[in-house]
């Protein structure tokens, strides 16, 4: 039986010969599916970090988000949370700049990535 996966886990990613290590960083449930927001293990403590999105599958693997829509409305769910946790001054940094940039730039400074 597979472990569940929580915030703060590593993760290894595999696709072919490639491996590659990242962090979960945020996980949350929408309509019915859960996702993970994965940032790269080496960017763990940069200031501007790349985070990925994944869903999980019946069979417990995670699969990229790429379908647009479901990309955005998932994305949405992640700025809707960092909009939330500035307002109640939870992190550094200015609420009202949350959601201003585009839909591929999260308001904490964080590419997303599909």
């Amino acid at each position: 039986m597979q472990e569940p996966i929580e915030v703060g886990d590593p993760v290894t990613l595999v696709d072919g010969e490639d491996e590659r290590d990242f962090r979960v960083m945020y996980e949350f449930e929408h309509n019915g599916t859960r996702y993970f927001a994965l940032v790269p293990e080496e960017q763990i403590n940069d200031e501007e970090q790349d985070v990925f999105l994944f869903r999980l599958e019946e069979d417990g693997s995670l699969a990229p988000v790429e379908d647009e829509d479901e990309f955005n409305a998932a994305w949405q769910v992640i700025e809707d949370a960092y909009q939330t946790l500035a307002e109640e001054g939870v992190l550094d940094g200015d609420a009202d700049d949350a959601g201003e940039d585009d839909e591929a730039d999260a308001a904490d400074g964080r590419e997303a990535k599909r």
